[in-house]
């Protein structure tokens, strides 16, 4: 690699800023973006016309800080504050990489945006004009961002100025009207309207302005859009092909309302509802529907039989989406459709796993409850049953669902050591791989989730822990070290109570080993170093408690035990 050495530095398997080459203090790179915001603040202080002149002189006075001074400029968009540094001769842009700059350019042009957009209203004629002028070609972009904004004001001016909303040359992403009905602008939506753009436009996915007004929760939009002609029975042309009532359902029950009559139910439109437990706009839907009313008794397949294909498909479909809305007053009315018998079968077995998951990844545990006594009455395999339950704890795990865990522990006798089997991974391992430090608490201290339990396809393979590291996950290795570790060993310089630092180190060799240490090895800087690690500190002194790793004979489970390989031979 061409890179300077002074300037880079091996670390954690990448090539990075070798933070000695800018100061060995920590904070300093922090301290330092915070003086530079000091200075952009007293150059903006200071007549617009003096701004460049100011922010040379204070660039070439504080040469060290320049090139942060140089980004928050390209940030706020100032032009004139950002051509001043960059020509002080303090900021070397030929050292970024062409994406980078790409990146910089990006940063700059939504900036200028902002800070137009931004502008008291006295200002914002020059601005817009020197802003046009700055990046000629882009005023539909303007446009786009006033629109989104609510900035009419601009959006007049650029309208005056002969800027064409929604023309062939702009862009199928750039249609304002969108952006000022999904963002609840009225006014700009009305003076867009005024200004020639079609009330039906299609955007770069045929969605109209309808849609995006349905989809935003702008009711107020959604009824002025149908007073002055939107077409409510419009659908777009991507895959879908959602229309206006599909995309609101799921937003306030008004919207429904306004728009229920004129699009007509679908199943679409009651999942819709369902998935984001709007009981008011279900209930209408359904009601459209004509949902015959279910018996007192338990239903059976022939009451099932009577619902038309279409209900019947609502009906499956919006219990695979409920889940995720926790309702369980909408669950529980379309469950009550479901024969016993048809619980366990495809498809309703499929729409309620699927709910399930959804329901445990947004927490909703009454659901998860309501949804898995259902299954539980519709299956006879007590294994499926069980291993459905330790699965959906491995989901809980993953998406940081602590009182969802809680019910499939202390209810349903979820397994916390339990391990899938086509993915060889734990509650423990989902839990730290998405850094999820309370979790990992739960489950080893409330639970007692083994702490030992390696992942993969070897027993002696990576822990938790290992995982933590690895990922550069620091709450989740703090939370696991105080849990026990484990580790493979400590240093001897270590000592509780007192050592404020320590490496914890990964090596990618037999047994997965975590090494706790106070120095770095001189070895991780070589370009190529498999071990990975982490600077833990503990100001109060390190609390000790970490268990030592179990040897293979103790780890021996159902899979194999790694063995280690000397010049190229097993050793058992």
């Amino acid at each position: 690699m061409n890179r300077d050495p002074e300037r880079f530095v091996w670390r954690n398997g990448t090539m990075v800023m070798n933070i000695a080459h800018f100061g060995t203090n920590p904070e300093k790179k922090l301290i330092e973006q915070a003086q530079a915001r000091e200075l952009m603040e007293e150059i903006y202080s200071v007549p617009f016309e003096s701004q460049a002149v100011v922010a040379d002189l204070l660039a070439k006075e504080n040469e060290h800080l320049a090139p942060y001074m140089f980004y928050e400029a390209v940030k706020s968009g100032h032009a004139e504050v950002t051509k001043a540094i960059r020509e002080s001769g303090r900021v070397a842009l030929h050292e970024a990489s062409p994406s980078h700059y790409e990146h910089l350019v990006w940063q700059y042009e939504q900036g200028r945006s902002d800070d137009v957009v931004g502008l008291s209203e006295e200002e914002r004629t020059e601005g817009l004009r020197n802003w046009l002028k700055e990046i000629p070609g882009r005023g539909q972009d303007l446009l786009f961002h006033a629109a989104v904004k609510g900035a009419k004001d601009i959006i007049l001016r650029l309208l005056e100025i002969g800027i064409v909303p929604g023309s062939e040359e702009a862009a199928k992403w750039l249609m304002p009207l969108h952006a000022a009905c999904s963002n609840g602008h009225l006014e700009c939506a009305k003076l867009l309207v005024q200004s020639g753009m079609n009330i039906n436009c299609r955007d770069e996915f045929g969605g109209t302005p309808l849609m995006r007004a349905a989809v935003g929760g702008q009711t107020e939009i959604v009824r002025w859009l149908l007073e002055n002609g939107a077409r409510p029975h419009f659908r777009e042309s991507r895959e879908g092909k959602y229309n206006a009532l599909e995309y609101g359902s799921g937003k306030d029950v008004e919207i429904v309302r306004l728009l229920l009559d004129a699009c007509g139910w679908s199943p679409f439109a009651l999942m819709a509802a369902a998935s984001f437990g709007q009981v008011q706009s279900f209930e209408l839907i359904a009601q459209a529907a004509s949902f015959p009313d279910p018996p007192a008794s338990t239903v059976d397949k022939e009451f099932w039989n009577t619902l038309s294909a279409e209900q019947r498909d609502a009906v499956v479909g919006s219990i695979d989406r409920g889940g995720a809305g926790g309702s369980c007053v909408i669950l529980k009315y379309l469950l009550s459709f479901v024969p016993k018998e048809l619980v366990g079968a495809t498809p309703v077995k499929e729409a309620i796993d699927k709910s399930l998951r959804r329901a445990a990844h947004e927490d909703h545990a009454d659901v998860v409850r309501l949804l898995l006594d259902a299954c539980i009455e519709g299956h006879e395999d007590s294994r499926a049953q069980q291993r459905q339950v330790d699965e959906l704890l491995i989901d809980a795990a993953a998406a940081n669902a602590l009182e969802t865990a809680k019910v499939l522990l202390d209810k349903y006798g979820a397994n916390v050591n339990y391990r899938c089997q086509t993915t060889q991974t734990t509650t423990l391992y989902n839990a730290t791989r998405n850094n999820h430090a309370r979790m990992i608490e739960l489950l080893a201290n409330q639970y007692q989730a083994d702490i030992q339990q390696a992942s993969g396809k070897f027993a002696n393979g990576p822990t938790a822990l290992w995982l933590a590291v690895d990922n550069q996950h620091e709450l989740a290795a703090r939370a696991l070290l105080a849990c026990g570790g484990p580790i493979e060993s400590i240093s001897l310089s270590v000592v509780d109570g007192q050592t404020t630092r320590v490496f914890v180190s990964i090596e990618n060799a037999r047994r997965a080993p975590v090494r706790i240490t106070t120095a770095m090895n001189p070895a991780w800087d070589i370009e190529g170093s498999d071990e990975r690690f982490l600077c833990l500190e503990y100001p109060e002194g390190w609390p000790g408690g970490v268990s030592q790793r179990k040897s293979d004979v103790e780890l021996k489970d159902d899979r194999d035990i790694k063995a280690a390989e000397v010049d190229g031979f097993v050793v058992v």
